[in-house]
């Protein structure tokens, strides 16, 4: 091997091979055009600054290009780094290059963020995320399903220009192919090729699609819910195109509180009860009263065939509970925007809970609903009817129609003041006071946008 104490690679058009390790205990300088070509060889040293403008070839397993603690920076042109062999790389932490290319290599771990200015491409080879990394590139080509990246809940992935087809590594679902945040910025494109899910929990995570952007979701991207919180769609000016599953964690009463109704709506288009039949019993009118099979309009069957679903008419004359309607067939649209009062038992494979006088405690359930994504303006039609007591009149059952939560303050008062995206919309005759039932006490609670 040799020492340096500071090492510039200046040849602009050929190879530099490097016999033995190769240690540099000052500045690193690869030349525009160059290539230094490690081998097996190992980069060691202290390495103080590193200026990448070349080409860095390596077959080495191990800490590539330089250890730990020391950015690589891109310089101002094109650097290269290219893993060579079936050998397990190690990146230091914040590294940054032009372009990266998987050879036959793996970049096993990374101790920080990894940029990639120009091109990620895989020829063969895989890319592991780090637990809180984010992978940042422009451009990726040539990944496929054994070509992929191999992410983690708390990892993040951003994408800056023309993503290409992503791949991820489905080895271990719910871990290897799940992020905590997909990010593509204005302009960028990405299509998924197998499933990525986006993390749930008390650090959940979030997809957002900036103006221009697209994204591809080909039925491959799943937002997470479980007890402590829920994956969304954050505020994006861009376009999801493909279906999306939607997940919706319900939690069980506290004990002794039975079973409860929720109000629910759907985040996607055309999905239907059938849909949501497919994770908790619904029931409905029809004929046909043995649990375990469906009565004559598809929905679950039991003693009496009570609906477990509603919607609210406003339209109806009379006192105010005269309002609720049930859907006539399992088939029913669950419209995007209308509210809907539903009975979760819990899991429908508990055939005690459709049994009169059984089980009368809800498990917890994960529902989901699967469709392209409500995105953009969703106009929801609201009515006044007057009836004989002003108590009576006026109240309608609104959905939320994204996958997201919404900040009513803020919808209440640009309509209101006619600014903002919704100054065409009159809300002077809408009550700032929304009431939401709370299963957890069986009461309404409210929230007032004033």
């Amino acid at each position: 091997g040799v020492t340096y104490s500071n090492l510039v690679i200046g040849n602009t058009s050929g190879t530099q091979t490097v016999s033995g390790n190769l240690t540099v205990n000052g500045t690193l300088t690869t030349t525009a055009g160059g290539t230094l070509n490690m081998g097996t060889s190992r980069l060691l040293g202290t390495i103080t600054s590193a200026t990448h403008n070349g080409t860095l070839r390596t077959q080495s397993q191990g800490t590539l290009p330089f250890p730990v603690g020391v950015n690589f920076t891109r310089g101002s042109s094109t650097g290269t780094i290219i893993f060579d062999a079936a050998a397990n790389q190690t990146l230091p932490s914040n590294t940054t290059c032009h372009n990266m290319t998987f050879n036959n290599g793996n970049l096993t771990s990374m101790t920080g963020n990894l940029t990639v200015i120009g091109t990620l491409t895989f020829t063969s080879g895989s890319c592991e995320l780090a637990a809180g990394s984010t992978l940042t590139f422009a451009n990726q080509s040539g990944s496929s399903a054994t070509n992929l990246i191999r992410s983690t809940p708390t990892s993040n992935i951003t994408i800056t220009s023309a993503g290409g087809d992503l791949f991820f590594d489905q080895t271990t679902p719910g871990t290897t192919n799940t992020l905590r945040n997909l990010t593509l910025q204005t302009g960028a494109t990405a299509a998924l090729s197998n499933a990525l899910n986006i993390a749930s929990g008390s650090s959940f995570g979030t997809v957002t699609v900036a103006s221009t952007a697209t994204l591809n979701a080909a039925g491959n991207l799943t937002l997470l819910s479980d007890v402590n919180g829920s994956a969304r769609v954050g505020t994006s000016l861009g376009s999801i195109t493909g279906n999306v599953t939607v997940e919706r964690f319900v939690k069980g009463p506290s004990a002794g509180n039975g079973r409860r109704w929720r109000f629910m709506s759907s985040p996607v288009q055309s999905a239907t009860l059938l849909d949501l039949q497919q994770e908790i019993s619904v029931t409905g009118y029809g004929t046909g009263t043995t649990a375990g099979t469906t009565n004559s309009n598809g929905f679950d069957a039991t003693y009496n065939n009570e609906p477990s679903v509603y919607w609210y008419n406003e339209l109806d004359t009379g006192n105010l509970n005269n309002g609720w309607i049930a859907p006539a067939h399992i088939d029913s649209v669950l419209v995007p925007g209308i509210g809907y009062r539903i009975f979760v038992r819990g899991q429908r494979n508990d055939l005690t809970q459709l049994e009169r006088n059984s089980t009368t405690t809800q498990t917890p359930v994960t529902t989901n609903l699967r469709g392209v994504l409500n995105q953009g303006n969703i106009t929801i039609q609201v009515t006044f009817t007057s009836r004989s007591a002003l108590s009576n009149d006026g109240w309608n059952l609104v959905g939320n129609p994204y996958a997201s939560a919404i900040d009513w303050n803020s919808i209440h008062d640009e309509g209101r003041t006619g600014t903002g995206p919704f100054s065409g919309t009159n809300y002077t005759n809408i009550d700032p006071n929304v009431w939401v039932y709370n299963p957890a006490t069986n009461t309404y609670d409210f929230f007032n946008a004033l």
